[in-house]
């Protein structure tokens, strides 16, 4: 870009009329000169009207497109500004430039009563894990927020971060919280972390808590399970084999010697067992109903309360022998 254009939109700024036109076209441009310019613009308050928040809103937009972090600590005053779009706008911003340092200011504005911006929040923070190496772990603290939103929250950083982010979910399943251990596994489900399987099989058969063990459950039969891998043996290791295991091999080979050369010596005749003779089973004697007494007629009614009571007859069977045996008991006494 000339530098006669830059002046020309520089020299705009000051035209409320043709302001914002200027500012969008300077983050278009993403020239680094701009910088200093829009934070001036970002940071000088102005609510002299309803529309006087869009100049400050633009400012942000246009310095997350330039994308230098000498805009930072414009970004961070204008981070506590009163108008929620201008706060949602530099959220935005801070995940665009992708630096460390915004990690606390995020953090910060992810408490902010608007729900739009703790959304623009999570995805900024979930952007800028993806592209610097800040630290995951107070994200993981988030899993067991009290607030319903903030757990959501956390669980969209985490979805952002994807792949970058399964490492901090794998470390989470050893936290002292079971709430932040089973929203773990129930991320690293929706990730399909295919590396987490080791561990999640651990926690489905070792964690203290019910829940999370089924949680863990849960996300293993999402995931692919890996392919077993054989051990391995290495040669240099075994050890040589014995003197007792040597000479049998020797006779081995001996005994194949004579078997190939038909030389193999008479091997004595195997001796017979001798079987004992078959043993009849004694005669059970045959019962005469004509010739039972009373008393036994009756031991043979209690006897068939009890084959009932142990399922070894039906209640049919039970119900005509039990007839059959009362007749007979009634005839014995009436006799």
């Amino acid at each position: 870009m000339s530098d006669d254009r830059l002046a020309t939109l520089l020299a705009l700024l000051n035209d409320p009329k043709r302001r914002e036109g200027a500012i969008i076209e300077l983050g278009n441009l993403r020239d680094d000169r701009a910088i200093d310019p829009l934070s001036r613009i970002l940071t000088t308050p102005d609510n002299s009207h309803a529309f006087a928040y869009r100049p400050r809103k633009l400012a942000a937009e246009a310095l997350g497109k330039i994308g230098d972090p000498r805009a930072l600590p414009a970004l961070f005053i204008a981070s506590e500004d009163i108008h929620l779009l201008v706060r949602q706008a530099v959220a935005e911003a801070l995940g665009k430039i992708g630096d460390a340092s915004a990690v606390p200011t995020l953090m910060r504005l992810l408490k902010d009563e608007a729900v739009e911006i703790r959304q623009t929040v999570a995805i900024a923070l979930g952007e800028l894990g993806k592209s610097t190496d800040i630290p995951q772990a107070p994200f993981l603290d988030l899993l067991a927020d009290p607030s319903d939103v903030l757990r959501h929250l956390g669980k969209q950083i985490f979805i952002t971060l994807g792949d970058s982010g399964v490492d901090t979910l794998i470390s989470g399943l050893s936290h002292n919280n079971s709430t932040i251990r089973g929203a773990c596994a129930d991320l690293l489900a929706e990730l399909k972390a295919e590396r987490a399987y080791p561990a999640l099989q651990k926690v489905a058969t070792n964690d203290s808590s019910k829940w999370v063990r089924s949680r863990a459950q849960v996300a293993m039969n999402v995931l692919p399970k890996p392919p077993f891998e054989y051990p391995t043996v290495n040669r240099n290791t075994v050890p040589p084999i014995s003197d007792t295991l040597r000479r049998i091999r020797e006779q081995k080979a001996d005994w194949s010697n004579l078997r190939s050369r038909n030389n193999m010596p008479t091997l004595p005749p195997m001796p017979m067992p001798t079987m004992p003779p078959p043993q009849t089973p004694p005669s059970t004697p045959m019962i005469d109903p004509e010739n039972l007494t009373a008393e036994q007629i009756r031991e043979l009614l209690d006897q068939l309360d009890v084959r009932l009571a142990n399922g070894e007859i039906s209640e049919m069977t039970y119900q005509r022998l039990h007839m059959r045996w009362e007749n007979r008991l009634k005839e014995k006494e009436n006799e």
